[in-house]
Protein backbone atom coordinates (compact mmCIF):
# COMPACT_ATOMS: atom_id res chain seq x y z
CA UNK A 1 0.00 0.00 0.00
CA UNK A 2 1.58 3.63 -1.11
CA UNK A 3 -0.40 5.29 1.29
CA UNK A 4 0.14 3.26 4.42
CA UNK A 5 3.89 2.10 3.28
CA UNK A 6 2.28 -1.77 4.44
CA UNK A 7 4.23 -4.10 2.51
CA UNK A 8 2.73 -8.18 1.16
CA UNK A 9 4.97 -11.24 0.18
CA UNK A 10 2.80 -12.97 -1.90
CA UNK A 11 3.40 -16.86 -2.27
CA UNK A 12 6.73 -18.18 -2.65
CA UNK A 13 4.79 -20.36 -5.56
CA UNK A 14 8.01 -19.56 -8.11
CA UNK A 15 10.98 -21.85 -7.67
CA UNK A 16 13.20 -19.61 -10.03
CA UNK A 17 12.61 -15.92 -11.24
CA UNK A 18 9.22 -14.57 -12.47
CA UNK A 19 10.26 -13.45 -16.22
CA UNK A 20 6.51 -11.74 -17.00
CA UNK A 21 4.03 -9.92 -15.12
CA UNK A 22 0.61 -7.25 -15.58
CA UNK A 23 -1.55 -5.96 -13.47
CA UNK A 24 -5.31 -5.51 -14.80
CA UNK A 25 -6.04 -1.98 -15.19
CA UNK A 26 -8.69 -2.23 -12.37
CA UNK A 27 -5.66 -2.88 -10.29
CA UNK A 28 -6.97 -5.77 -8.56
CA UNK A 29 -5.41 -8.91 -10.13
CA UNK A 30 -1.26 -9.56 -10.30
CA UNK A 31 -0.66 -12.23 -13.06
CA UNK A 32 2.95 -13.80 -13.43
CA UNK A 33 4.62 -16.20 -14.87
CA UNK A 34 8.09 -17.61 -14.45
CA UNK A 35 10.11 -21.16 -15.72
CA UNK A 36 7.01 -23.21 -15.73
CA UNK A 37 4.08 -23.62 -17.82
CA UNK A 38 1.74 -21.66 -15.49
CA UNK A 39 0.25 -18.20 -14.99
CA UNK A 40 -0.43 -17.29 -11.53
CA UNK A 41 -3.31 -14.48 -10.98
CA UNK A 42 -3.07 -13.13 -7.29
CA UNK A 43 -5.80 -10.84 -5.55
CA UNK A 44 -3.41 -7.79 -4.34
CA UNK A 45 -6.68 -5.99 -2.99
CA UNK A 46 -7.63 -9.37 -1.15
CA UNK A 47 -6.80 -9.07 2.92
CA UNK A 48 -3.87 -10.18 4.26
CA UNK A 49 -5.20 -13.34 5.73
CA UNK A 50 -4.17 -15.04 2.69
CA UNK A 51 -1.22 -14.05 0.37
CA UNK A 52 -1.46 -17.61 -1.82
CA UNK A 53 -2.48 -17.42 -5.67
CA UNK A 54 -6.38 -17.16 -6.48
CA UNK A 55 -5.73 -19.12 -9.50
CA UNK A 56 -3.30 -21.28 -11.51
CA UNK A 57 -3.60 -21.58 -15.30
CA UNK A 58 -1.69 -24.49 -16.71
CA UNK A 59 -0.33 -23.65 -20.36
CA UNK A 60 0.84 -26.00 -23.36
CA UNK A 61 4.25 -24.20 -22.80
CA UNK A 62 6.35 -21.92 -20.93
CA UNK A 63 4.92 -18.15 -21.09
CA UNK A 64 7.69 -15.45 -22.82
CA UNK A 65 4.85 -12.15 -22.42
CA UNK A 66 1.61 -11.63 -21.17
CA UNK A 67 -0.79 -8.79 -21.00
CA UNK A 68 -4.09 -8.82 -19.33
CA UNK A 69 -7.20 -6.51 -18.56
CA UNK A 70 -10.37 -6.74 -16.19
CA UNK A 71 -12.73 -4.08 -17.08
CA UNK A 72 -15.54 -5.41 -14.06
CA UNK A 73 -13.40 -7.48 -11.45
CA UNK A 74 -15.66 -10.05 -12.38
CA UNK A 75 -13.17 -11.48 -15.76
CA UNK A 76 -10.17 -11.79 -16.55
CA UNK A 77 -8.74 -11.63 -19.92
CA UNK A 78 -4.90 -12.48 -20.35
CA UNK A 79 -2.93 -12.80 -23.81
CA UNK A 80 -0.06 -15.28 -23.04
CA UNK A 81 2.58 -15.40 -25.70
CA UNK A 82 4.93 -18.78 -25.23
CA UNK A 83 8.23 -19.50 -25.56
CA UNK A 84 8.95 -20.51 -29.21
CA UNK A 85 5.83 -20.00 -31.41
CA UNK A 86 2.15 -19.67 -30.54
CA UNK A 87 0.20 -18.43 -27.30
CA UNK A 88 -3.24 -18.65 -26.07
CA UNK A 89 -6.04 -16.50 -24.14
CA UNK A 90 -7.52 -16.96 -21.15
CA UNK A 91 -10.14 -15.77 -19.68
CA UNK A 92 -10.66 -16.43 -15.75
CA UNK A 93 -14.03 -15.66 -14.21
CA UNK A 94 -13.65 -14.32 -10.61
CA UNK A 95 -17.39 -14.41 -9.67
CA UNK A 96 -17.43 -18.12 -10.56
CA UNK A 97 -14.73 -19.90 -8.17
CA UNK A 98 -12.09 -18.66 -10.59
CA UNK A 99 -13.12 -20.90 -13.39
CA UNK A 100 -10.66 -20.63 -16.68
CA UNK A 101 -11.68 -20.79 -20.16
CA UNK A 102 -8.80 -21.41 -22.66
CA UNK A 103 -8.25 -20.75 -26.61
CA UNK A 104 -5.18 -21.89 -28.49
CA UNK A 105 -3.56 -18.99 -30.81
CA UNK A 106 -1.68 -20.39 -33.65
CA UNK A 107 1.06 -18.73 -35.33
CA UNK A 108 3.72 -18.94 -37.64
CA UNK A 109 6.19 -16.90 -35.58
CA UNK A 110 6.96 -16.68 -31.70
CA UNK A 111 4.54 -13.95 -30.13
CA UNK A 112 6.78 -11.10 -28.55
CA UNK A 113 4.13 -8.92 -27.38
CA UNK A 114 0.43 -8.59 -26.97
CA UNK A 115 -2.48 -5.68 -26.25
CA UNK A 116 -6.08 -5.28 -26.78
CA UNK A 117 -7.62 -3.65 -29.18
CA UNK A 118 -10.43 -1.07 -28.82
CA UNK A 119 -13.02 -3.31 -29.75
CA UNK A 120 -13.84 -5.64 -26.67
CA UNK A 121 -13.84 -8.91 -29.11
CA UNK A 122 -9.77 -8.81 -30.26
CA UNK A 123 -6.45 -8.50 -29.07
CA UNK A 124 -3.26 -7.37 -31.51
CA UNK A 125 -0.36 -9.42 -31.31
CA UNK A 126 3.14 -8.66 -32.61
CA UNK A 127 4.84 -11.83 -33.91
CA UNK A 128 8.29 -12.67 -35.78
CA UNK A 129 10.69 -10.60 -34.54
CA UNK A 130 12.15 -7.12 -32.65
CA UNK A 131 14.08 -6.40 -36.27
CA UNK A 132 10.99 -6.90 -38.55
CA UNK A 133 7.66 -6.95 -36.25
CA UNK A 134 3.91 -8.17 -37.85
CA UNK A 135 1.19 -7.09 -36.24
CA UNK A 136 -1.82 -9.72 -36.43
CA UNK A 137 -5.62 -8.90 -34.97
CA UNK A 138 -7.14 -12.13 -33.61
CA UNK A 139 -10.75 -12.00 -33.16
CA UNK A 140 -11.57 -14.48 -29.48
CA UNK A 141 -15.07 -13.69 -28.87
CA UNK A 142 -17.74 -14.88 -30.77
CA UNK A 143 -20.85 -12.68 -31.47
CA UNK A 144 -23.15 -13.75 -28.14
CA UNK A 145 -19.83 -12.83 -26.37
CA UNK A 146 -18.44 -16.49 -26.05
CA UNK A 147 -14.76 -17.75 -26.35
CA UNK A 148 -13.60 -19.04 -29.58
CA UNK A 149 -11.89 -22.35 -28.82
CA UNK A 150 -9.44 -22.08 -32.02
CA UNK A 151 -7.76 -18.54 -32.33
CA UNK A 152 -5.88 -17.69 -35.77
CA UNK A 153 -4.44 -14.68 -36.67
CA UNK A 154 -5.73 -12.46 -39.77
CA UNK A 155 -3.17 -11.41 -41.68
CA UNK A 156 -2.39 -7.82 -40.89
CA UNK A 157 -3.57 -5.33 -38.31
CA UNK A 158 -5.04 -2.12 -38.74
CA UNK A 159 -3.25 0.19 -36.58
CA UNK A 160 -4.87 3.44 -36.16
Amino acid sequence: DVETEDKRKLSSHFSSLIHCMSFTNCGKFLICAGDSSEVVVFDVEASTASDDPVCTITTQAVPKSLHCRSSNKVMIDIIIGYDDCNGCLARVHTDNEYEVEISEISTKSEILAGSFAESFDSVIVVCGSIAKPKFHRVVFLDAEGELIQELTTIKKAVLV
